[in-house]
């Protein structure tokens, strides 16, 4: 148990050593304080805090290369922002907010807006939804899971355009679940249209030459598009998906896409009986 300011200061002072094990440490015992370390924890999530000389710790007598400063405070920025996230006390919310909302990385902001979602905060949807544009990959996709899970309809356009812009299949595919989850009707034309514009390739950009060998990339990223769209329409159960879903069960070059559209228009069918 922290019983002294000084002690406090020390655990913190240590979230930015070079060891992770020593970070380990101080992380445990500041989450144990919770309320207490919370104060504190804000004011290095947001870059306030006066970092420690880094301590020199290779080489003989410790005398080599002193440790990237600016790597030990993004490692210690980034451990108050998940400690931040358990602390049960309204203040930790509104410290993620801001970090959320001003800090100077991509990687930060996204992390405090995950948390903050991970918290069922409302205010987490904008920063997720900026999140979206970010440089990296992983975090755009990190973004579109994350909005799908807070239910916000704010999130569907935004969704639908990472659907169908962004360079890397990752994220579109999770903007793809997100839609299916957020069930709105305005995902249905966006993700009949992704998968229509797939049907106007060459039947040889679908199907591999021998079966169950999907292991070329152009194939496996047609093929898994495919299921996560058909996944999301699936989910939406709106009709209106029907006449496409006919039309890819019997046009997709790929047999397992073509049995799995029929099978979800199968469902939908059943869901919306005719009147």
């Amino acid at each position: 148990m922290i019983d002294s300011p000084d002690r406090l200061t020390a655990l913190i002072q240590t979230l930015y050593d070079a060891d992770e094990a020593q970070r380990a440490r101080a992380a445990r015992d500041l989450r144990a304080l919770g309320a207490g370390a919370l104060e504190a924890l804000a004011e290095v999530a947001a870059g306030r805090t006066e970092p420690p000389r880094p301590k020199r710790t290779t080489g003989l007598l410790g005398l080599g290369p002193a440790p990237d400063p600016r790597r030990l405070s993004a490692l210690a920025r980034g451990e108050a922002v998940a400690l931040l996230e358990v602390i049960d006390d309204p203040r930790a919310a509104e410290a993620l907010a801001e970090v959320a909302g001003r800090a100077e990385h991509d990687q930060l902001r996204c992390a405090a807006a995950l948390a903050l979602a991970r918290r069922r905060d409302a205010r987490a949807v904008p920063f997720l939804i900026q999140g979206l544009t970010c440089h990296d990959a992983e975090l755009r996709g990190d973004a579109a899971e994350a909005l799908g899970e807070m239910g916000d309809p704010r999130a569907v356009e935004p969704l639908i355009q990472t659907m169908r812009m962004d360079g890397q299949p990752a994220p579109r595919w999770k903007a793809m679940t997100a839609l299916g989850r957020l069930g709105d009707p305005r995902a249905v034309k966006a993700l009949t249209d992704q998968l229509a514009g797939l049907l106007e390739l060459p039947a040889a950009d679908w199907a591999p030459p021998t079966a169950n060998d999907y292991g070329d990339q152009p194939r496996q990223l047609i093929w898994t598009t495919c299921m996560h769209a058909l996944e999301a329409l699936e989910r939406l159960g709106d009709p209106r998906a029907l006449p496409f879903l006919e039309r890819l069960a019997h046009e997709a070059p790929a047999r397992t896409v073509g049995s799995r559209a029929w099978h979800v228009a199968e469902h939908l069918r059943q869901q919306n009986p005719p009147a």
